[in-house]
């Protein structure tokens, strides 16, 4: 007994000291098989997303992993614990998950070894490709499931996936995976199976494109010059309109200089190759490289015939938008030529994303919905950028810099250049040389300028001050890095607790829940009439719901509690319009809801974001109405309230 203890013992000291988390994900059937829906949970305690709003995606690899799906999931949380389902199908073999949080860029692989389950039949064993799923997801989806790639585990999963379904070793897409790890492994027996297979498939004597193909990347890999040589006089002579031909015939066409010759050789591929969904990127690529060609004729007219035969919407989108930016002279000093022609296709590219952002008829499989219309918004705040320059150019200032904002909001204002460009259509659309000189000098307190907006200022600044006006805008600058540094130091403070849930009545009979403000960014005051700090801090919190009174997304409930009047509503009404503060108050006449929310004394302040949660509390009152209102201000906007022009601005 007393060794066993000691074993028991050692084992809690080792899970204890390597951080080991238990039962933090767990699945619903534990062994599901393919075309179940899957529960699952996932519990971030003590990881890296500890106490963060938790985005997921799922990605669900199909049988011989040529086919992977993003799907976005829903969760529900219930106290630490997320919970969610996954579909999958007949042809499913294993699921990887990524968990991320909602505000920061953390991640959690699960100590690089991923969250991850495989499907099995009916005795419990991996079926065929299960195995081989997860040796992809260790080597060519890592980044995905927010792992380090492990070429040496995916190696020895595939290893045993061979050896337990030989016939995975038939899917083309394992075999050469399996083949690049053993020659990054130097596994001499390995590299002796697939030489073997290559040889079986290049000796075959009813040939298969795909399975000579595949011998014929084996040889090339492995070094084989003359089996490769001689695999491929056999595919081009068996298969002379396959994909091996037509990667040739994309050789010989990029060599092709004149516009004319691409032309003609175009034509004969079409009359050779079937139009299909293996073919059809090689063709677009060709059609936008005569495009191209013709632009650089300004022969606007060949351009766009050839550009609407390409059906990769999303590429064309780009092609008008560099061809545009282009025509545009490539920025503000650049000579521009053709505007008209550049401004029809600069709109048309924008068009073509707004309408992929609704459609999403190009997303590829391994991108969530959400994931690529956020790709998209990025396209369309690029394209905003090249279609502002263009309005610019032509004598629209006004429309320069409405593109050119959605531009810079899109980039965050992180991109100099587009800020400097913004600077220039603000002056010259606002006609407004104070407020330029304003905007700017925010860009600069936050390193978002180029040396030319710089410039920009000085001029502004000299032109619109007088020594008085000068000292003004310091002191706004240094309370506005004042209030900078005073959110950093509130994020260090920020809160991840789930506020409690609860149903009181308004002044007006009226029943409000916290259930029914989510979406919302609440601010919870507890307060009683006799509380001196409470109503000393009354003027300061009506400037604050003033300041926010056109705010759709912020509810401020000021919530009596501990009450001492016979009749507390009468009481907690009659002080609130002797005041005349149009406060929201609700009456906490039996004093539950300031114990859920566990408060010890008034007044105290909560701040909930628009999920329920509480992010930040505030007991006391500093006895500062303005630095109140700046504090609460700030707090707002941490916890998800995102204002008006001011607010947007870096």
């Amino acid at each position: 007994m007393k060794s066993a203890s000691l074993v028991t013992l050692l084992l809690i000291q080792c899970l204890i000291l390597t951080g080991l988390k238990a039962q933090d994900f767990q699945t619903d059937p534990k062994y599901p098989t393919p075309g179940e829906t899957v529960a699952f949970t996932y519990n971030p305690t003590g990881g890296p997303l500890d106490g963060q709003q938790i985005k997921a995606v799922a990605y669900i690899v199909d049988f011989d992993d040529e086919n992977i799906q993003a799907v976005e999931l829903d969760l529900t949380k219930d106290g630490d614990t997320y919970s969610g389902k996954v579909p999958s199908s007949e042809t499913s073999r294993l699921v990887f998950f990524s968990f991320r949080s909602k505000a920061t860029d953390k991640a959690d692989g699960h100590n690089d070894t991923g969250y991850k389950f495989l499907f099995y039949d009916k005795s419990r064993k991996p079926v065929a490709g299960a195995i081989a799923a997860k040796a992809m997801m260790y080597y060519r989806y890592a980044r995905l499931a927010n792992i380090k790639s492990n070429p040496v585990k995916a190696f020895n999963l595939l290893k045993r996936e061979f050896k337990e379904h030989p016939v995975s070793a038939t899917y083309p897409e394992l075999l050469y995976t399996y083949a690049r790890l053993a020659k990054q492994q130097e596994d001499e027996t390995a590299l002796a199976f697939v030489k073997e297979k290559a040889d079986k498939y290049a000796r075959m004597r009813r040939p298969d494109e795909e399975k000579l193909g595949l011998a014929f990347k084996i040889y090339d890999l492995l070094g084989e010059d003359d089996s490769k040589a001689k695999v491929e006089k056999k595919i081009l002579r068996k298969f002379s309109d396959g994909m091996l031909a037509l990667q040739n015939a994309d050789k010989e066409f990029r060599e092709l200089k004149e516009v004319d010759e691409k032309v003609s050789f175009y034509n004969k591929a079409l009359k050779k190759y079937d139009l299909n969904d293996k073919t059809r990127s090689t063709f677009d690529n060709w059609l936008m490289s005569i495009a191209r060609d013709y632009a650089k004729k300004d022969d606007w007219q060949n351009y766009q015939y050839y550009m609407d035969l390409v059906s990769n919407e999303v590429a064309v989108a780009s092609n008008y938008n560099n061809a545009a930016w282009d025509l545009a002279g490539g920025g503000l000093d650049g000579e521009a030529k053709h505007l008209e022609v550049a401004k029809r296709l600069s709109k048309k590219s924008l068009d073509m994303i707004m309408a992929e952002q609704k459609s999403l008829a190009h997303k590829p499989a391994s991108y969530t919905a959400g994931e690529w219309k956020e790709n998209m918004d990025f396209s369309y705040g690029m394209y905003s950028d090249t279609y502002a320059l263009i309005q610019y150019k032509l004598g629209h200032a006004d429309e320069a810099l409405k593109y050119q904002e959605i531009a810079c909001k899109t980039y965050e204002w992180n991109d100099k250049e587009m800020n400097e460009r913004y600077a220039l259509y603000h002056e010259k659309a606002l006609n407004n040389p104070a407020e330029t000189e304003k905007l700017i000098s925010h860009l600069i307190i936050g390193g978002k300028a180029s040396e030319k907006m710089k410039e920009q200022h000085r001029r502004l600044f000299i032109a619109n001050n007088t020594l008085e006006t000068a000292w003004e805008k310091l002191a706004e600058q240094l309370t506005w890095r004042a209030n900078a540094a005073m959110k950093e130091k509130l994020k260090e403070s920020m809160m991840n607790e789930p506020a409690p849930a609860f149903e009181l009545k308004d002044l007006a009979g009226n029943t409000v829940s916290l259930e029914s403000l989510k979406g919302k960014v609440v601010v919870l005051d507890f307060w009683a009439t006799w509380c001196g700090p409470c109503k000393a801090s009354f003027p300061g919190m009506q400037d604050a719901v003033n300041k926010f009174a056109s705010s759709d997304d912020v509810v401020f409930l000021f919530v009596d509690t501990w009450e001492r009047a016979d009749d507390k509503a009468k009481n907690a009404k009659d002080f609130i319009e002797s005041k005349g503060y149009t406060f929201h108050v609700l009456l906490d006449e039996e004093n539950k809801v300031v114990e859920d929310f566990g408060v010890s004394g008034i007044p105290t302040k909560f701040i909930i974001d628009k999920n329920g949660t509480i992010r930040f509390k505030s007991v006391g009152y500093g006895g500062d109405n303005e630095a109140l209102v700046e504090e609460l201000s700030l707090m707002i906007e941490l916890a998800g309230h995102r204002g008006t022009a001011v607010s947007s601005m870096p």
